[in-house]
């Protein structure tokens, strides 16, 4: 197992060193920000630095983990100036406010963005479901999403009472929803082309 944190200037086991960046205000309740904020560990079966582009790759049962959010993957790579990460295979994140699947994902860690790549995202407060060829994560609670799939049904597993699928989809949660090519389903049918 090895284990590194962003930030720390030599390759050290089990150091522990935080982001030096500045957070930028949002508008999210304190304690969820103050679970995205500290130290960021990486473990994981095989390790490769590359002095280069300063980056760590993480290979086998590849773990990373900031505050409350853990990140899971076949393999991950940290950009340590760039504050970003790149998972490849069986991703999954587990974070307080949702839980997300996807075949690889490039991370912000600065700006807490998301690119997904075949990917679900379950919400644990506001109960809604994305899925996507491709889904992006801006600030907030704002997605992009192409060859995808909505609702706002609970998070149950099975299907839900209504979705909504499309070509591409704007949603901005908590205020307003943009799709094109669209079909409204019930219960898994589809029944109104949009």
């Amino acid at each position: 197992s090895f284990s590194i944190v962003l930030g720390c200037v030599a390759l050290l086991a089990n150091a522990t060193v935080t982001l030096s960046a500045p957070r930028k205000e949002q508008r999210l309740p304190p304690e969820v920000i103050s679970q995205h904020h500290g130290p960021v560990d990486i473990t994981g079966e095989k390790s490769i630095y590359d002095s280069k582009n300063d980056s760590f790759t993480v290979i086998g049962s590849a773990v990373m983990t900031q505050g409350g959010t853990v990140l899971k993957a076949d393999q991950i790579t940290v950009m340590r100036k760039a504050h970003t990460a790149h998972a490849i295979g069986n991703v999954h994140l587990i974070d307080p406010e949702l839980e997300m699947w996807a075949s690889q994902a490039d991370i912000n860690l600065e700006k807490e963005t998301l690119e997904l790549e075949n990917a679900k995202i379950l919400a644990k407060r506001n109960t809604y479901h994305l899925e996507g060829k491709r889904i992006r994560k801006i600030a907030g609670q704002n997605y992009t999403i192409l060859k995808g799939f909505f609702t706002t049904c609970g998070c149950e597993p099975g299907t839900p009472d209504w979705s909504l699928s499309a070509d591409k989809m704007d949603v901005n949660l908590g205020s307003s929803g943009y799709a094109r090519n669209a079909t409204f389903s019930v219960l898994g049918y589809p029944l109104i082309p949009l």
